[in-house]
């Protein structure tokens, strides 16, 4: 590569038009997909979540072209009103909800541009005071965490996993595969689905939205749910919803946004959410009528998206962007994908390694304690 420079910008009005296609552009290329690190999502959260409108973008060009790019913002670790037991990191967590961290990178010279991210982040971390970057949700084993750990390696820089954990997945070639879900288990499911289609006079059928009114509906049905009566609908948190209005919005004017819904003639049970990018789909969203609750809607519709997924799609992946923990998802794909959290350390100095140790440490105390405290009734 001829001409390689990293930078530090903004990713919202300082952005020229050119330099918001060359992005697009890098992530349709890109090694790995990661619709979650494009400017649809990226651009529509500075926008519109309250904590990241200061969020910046790591890029890296050769002359004048994208070849790689991570977004993240700077934030306090530890107590924040606290100045000698806190620390500042940069984060690419830019979400409540990230879904997938891996940054773009082109996969041509995929090292030489992943070194020269990494020695931009590092310089802009040190000029802003920051101990050092968290990049969260990396995709394990692929070239792109590869690329990471040797381009880390040879600016001296230590690359720790901090967190690890393991989420459901679907390759196109498993396809024969039932879930890891038993037979009898997934009879029980297509037994409800006629149940409920008997109940509702009309046939239960998954339909694949791809309209701006499916936005909308997702929208309702979520907050109408489960999701808002436990405080974890996007309707409950400010500035989500509108995040994802406009982020699906700019997917769905360029055909690569799914709403699978689980259908009876006009009533709708459940939903899925997809971006398609490359040859994946990633599932980044999901709900269901808590109405329907006996009829097991919820994972109905995850039953319905694994077959559309085999039988009418010809993407290689699927990923469903679950967090850690979430059991009965992990139950009905035969697949695992690990993603690990890595911080780069960018100031080596030993009072700032302590401070560090300490913080983490007293915030391990803290939750242990928080734990073993009883709750007042």
């Amino acid at each position: 590569m001829l001409g390689v420079r990293g930078r530090i910008t903004g990713v919202s009005e300082q952005l020229s038009e050119g330099e918001r296609r060359s992005w697009a552009e890098l992530a349709a290329r890109a090694v790995e997909p990661n619709p979650f690190h494009e400017p649809h999502c990226v651009i529509a959260a500075a926008r519109n979540l309250p904590d990241v409108e200061d969020v910046r973008l790591a890029v890296v060009e050769d002359d004048g072209r994208f070849v790689a790019c991570l977004p993240f913002h700077h934030i306090q670790s530890g107590l924040r009103s606290v100045s000698p037991i806190s620390y500042k990191t940069a984060t690419s967590r830019i979400r409540r909800m990230n879904y997938l961290g891996t940054p773009l990178i082109d996969p041509a010279g995929g090292l030489e541009a992943t070194t020269k991210l990494i020695e931009t982040v590092a310089a802009e971390c040190r000029s802003e005071g920051s101990y050092a970057a968290e990049l969260w949700d990396v995709a394990a084993g692929g070239p792109v965490d590869g690329y990471l750990r040797e381009a880390a390696a040879s600016l001296g820089l230590p690359l720790v996993v901090t967190e690890t954990f393991d989420r459901g997945f679907l390759h196109q070639g498993d396809a024969e595969a039932l879930p890891a879900g038993s037979a009898e288990t997934i009879q029980n499911l297509r037994d409800k689905r006629r149940s409920l289609g008997r109940a509702l006079g009309d046939e239960v059928v998954l339909v694949d939205r791809t309209d701006d009114e499916a936005i909308d509906d997702y929208v309702r049905l979520e907050a109408s749910g489960y999701k808002s009566e436990f405080g974890v609908s996007m309707t409950t948190f400010p500035g989500e919803r509108e995040f994802f209005s406009e982020m699906c919005r700019s997917f769905v004017a360029d055909g690569r946004m799914h709403f699978l819904s689980l259908m009876a003639g006009d009533t709708t049970m459940a939903m899925v959410v997809w971006i398609d990018a490359g040859d994946s789909v990633f599932q980044f969203k999901w709900s269901y009528d808590h109405s329907f609750a006996e009829y097991s809607p919820g994972l109905q519709v995850l039953l319905a998206g694994i077959e559309h997924f085999r039988e009418k799609t010809d993407f290689a992946m699927l990923d469903t962007c679950t967090g850690d923990g979430i059991d009965f998802v992990l139950a009905m794909y035969p697949a695992r994908r690990t993603l690990n959290l890595y911080r780069l350390v960018v100031q080596d100095r030993l009072r700032d390694r302590m401070r560090v140790k300490f913080v983490d440490e007293s915030r391990d105390l803290r939750d242990r304690v928080r734990k073993l405290t009883p709750r007042s009734e």
